[in-house]
């Protein structure tokens, strides 16, 4: 997996975590790996409810002035991707 896909599933889990809760669902089988890490990453946030929200704002808000700081096109197009 490349940094880019963790970066997203670190955001999916805070964000998972702050909109529904504990992960409701089995974890995905082995095979499906772009899943299993994205329950995984909703998992390792079990213990952050309060704060998930407010990490997952300050992350966005930290990749945002990342984007807009990026020197090079190439560097703003990924930043902005990981944000939509």
């Amino acid at each position: 997996m490349d940094s880019f896909f963790f970066l997203n599933a670190i955001l999916y889990g805070l964000f998972k975590q702050a909109t529904v809760g504990v992960a409701n669902t089995a974890r995905p089988g082995m095979f499906n790996m772009r899943e299993r890490a994205k329950w995984d990453a909703w998992e390792a946030v079990k213990d952050k409810s309060k704060e998930a929200m407010n990490d997952y704002t300050t992350k966005v808000k930290q990749l945002q002035e990342e984007a807009a700081a990026a020197g090079s096109y190439s560097q703003r197009r990924t930043l902005c991707a990981i944000l939509l």
